[in-house]
């Protein structure tokens, strides 16, 4: 496995920005967030100058958007997205599934098949894949291994996967272990960033309470990343694990969120280098 991050914590305006700040960290593979300007021509330069891999694209909006005028916004990006992909070689694009407010399930899962199912054709003739992100929103109905189950039922293409972010499931109180052997086939990305279950405001006001979870970033919240990554490895998984700087602990200046990108994969390499020990 390969260690990288989404680029959203350090918000670069540009892609030669997100690349410098790459490189002064330590880390030699990446992955686009939505601040980064899609300019073809110095895309292109990073890939074929190769200082940093550029793991894959991410786009998580809410592609069923009931505004039409937010929902071709979405959309175009999205789809912008998965084409510079398939032209540089960019394996991954991230996004949401999309969610209609106030529609029925029946309604969304049509919506869903009508948009995902063309767009699949589209990004496998580019040999691009198009991974969920589980995160629990409003516009997303890939947040728990049931919906996965129904969304890869409803479009069976290969092109689709997950991208797994256990720590959306370790908040919502889902085992984040048990699923990875089921779903191994789909998981095309990983983003890895801890939670933290706080017991006492939890143990106070219950799952409807506030404040009882907050993300982390990997090693100091409740995931045993050895663990995971052992039965990740096990189930088949050889790609990027994507650092997902969420840490509220861990920010107020540029300096500081950079300080736990280093910590983070400081303690991924440990990790993978305690798995790798007989």
């Amino acid at each position: 496995m390969h260690i990288g991050y989404l680029s959203n914590c350090l918000r670069p305006a540009s892609i030669a920005e997100a690349v410098r700040q790459a490189i002064g960290n330590g880390f030699t593979n990446l992955e686009v967030g939505y601040t980064v300007a899609l300019e073809r021509i110095a895309f292109a330069n990073v890939v074929k100058e190769g200082s940093v891999a550029l793991t894959g694209l991410i786009c998580c909006r809410n592609m069923l958007d009931r505004d039409p005028a937010r929902r071709q916004e979405y959309r175009q990006s999205l789809e912008a997205r998965i084409e510079l992909a398939g032209e540089l070689h960019i394996p991954v694009v991230t996004t949401f599934t999309g969610k209609m407010a106030g529609a029925s399930p029946e309604e969304n899962d049509a919506a869903f098949v009508e948009y995902f199912a063309p767009l699949c054709e589209r990004a496998g003739a580019l040999g691009v894949r198009i991974a969920f992100e589980n995160l629990p929103s409003d516009g997303n109905m890939a947040s728990t291994p049931e919906e996965w189950r129904r969304i890869f039922t409803l479009v069976p293409s290969s092109v689709l996967g997950l991208c797994y972010d256990p720590s959306h499931l370790m908040r919502q109180l889902i085992d984040p272990y048990e699923p990875l052997e089921e779903f191994a086939p789909r998981i095309v990305y990983v983003h890895a960033k801890d939670t933290e279950i706080l017991r006492r405001p939890l143990n106070e006001a219950g799952i409807h309470g506030k404040g009882w979870w907050r993300f982390r970033l990997p090693g100091f919240g409740d995931l045993n990343w050895i663990r995971w990554l052992r039965r990740l490895r096990e189930m088949g998984y050889d790609g990027l694990l994507s650092i997902e700087h969420e840490d509220q602990q861990w920010v107020g200046s540029p300096e500081v969120i950079a300080a736990g990108l280093r910590h983070s994969r400081v303690y991924l390499e440990a990790c993978l280098d305690e798995m790798s020990r007989p």
